[in-house]
């Protein structure tokens, strides 16, 4: 899906309700307390953008709104909410792109962090944030004690800062396996990853992204069109665009290693 995200105008705050509602619509008798979503009309959310200062964006696809969200300026974070993507528009990688155009915009404003709130009986939300490095900072409960929410936070690093595994976005694949993103843009990514003892990935390719990996310590097996490599410390080995292959650590000692992938290799995944 071709997609194009800005801020709305006053004029769009309408388009910004419409999309919301749509997508909050499945929340309707889930929730206890309702969300509060639900109850809110254009006059509500300028009158929180005033009170506040902030503004909405909107994702456009073509000449139709198919996403909105919200945020507000807070004396030392970026405050997001409201994200929203209409049902149709849903698994295009639409909310990750929402999340990211929020993270560019508080690099411009110089924000050092994002926040923002979960319900606690949305696991999937939950997860969801988790995978993009927002980590769990407060937990509340509502009066009624039927629910909570978690206030979520993400750090943001400087675009010309020091860059380690202390401070990179950090996930987790496989089984047990570690990932940190040093450098996460279109053109690149430079991913740090740490795999224990008899773990595996799954065998894929990449149509567009070429790869290179570099074994910090430990000993790596790669798998490539049938035949098996193995990778000691600094030793690297590359991987064209299209080659199937399979990282694994077949050694009784964990591995740390370096990805590096040429274009970004997200959403260029496919198993074999």
């Amino acid at each position: 899906m071709n997609y194009e995200i800005r801020t709305a105008s006053t004029d769009e705050i309408e388009l910004v309700h419409q999309t919301m509602m749509l997508a909050f619509d499945e929340y309707r008798g889930r929730l206890h307390p309702p969300s509060g979503a639900l109850s809110e009309n254009t006059e509500t959310i300028l009158s929180k953008i005033s009170e506040h200062g902030g503004g909405a964006l909107l994702v456009w696809s073509g000449n139709k709104a198919v996403g909105s969200a919200q945020y507000f300026f807070r004396e030392s974070f970026l405050y997001v909410g409201r994200i929203s993507v209409i049902p149709e528009a849903r698994g295009r990688g639409l909310g990750k792109a929402i999340m990211k155009h929020f993270e560019k915009l508080a690099a411009q404003l110089r924000y050092s962090e994002i926040r923002l709130g979960v319900r606690l009986s949305l696991p999937e939300n939950l997860r969801f944030y988790r995978k993009l490095g927002y980590e769990i900072a407060e937990e509340h409960e509502y009066p009624e004690r039927t629910d909570g929410w978690y206030i979520m936070s993400k750090q943001m690093r400087s675009q010309h800062g020091m860059i380690s595994k202390d401070n990179a976005e950090h996930y987790v694949w496989g089984n047990d396996c570690d990932g940190w993103r040093l450098v996460d843009e279109e053109t690149v990514s430079i991913i740090h990853e740490r795999m224990p003892p008899g773990t595996s990935e799954q065998r894929h390719y990449h149509a567009r992204a070429g790869q290179f990996f570099f074994v910090l310590f430990g000993t790596l097996d790669i798998e490539v069109e049938g035949s098996v490599h193995t990778l000691s410390a600094h030793q690297g080995m590359r991987i064209q665009p299209g080659a199937v292959h399979q990282v694994m650590n077949r050694s009784a000692e964990p591995v740390e290693f370096m990805v590096y992938s040429q274009p970004n290799s997200r959403g260029d995944r496919t198993l074999a």
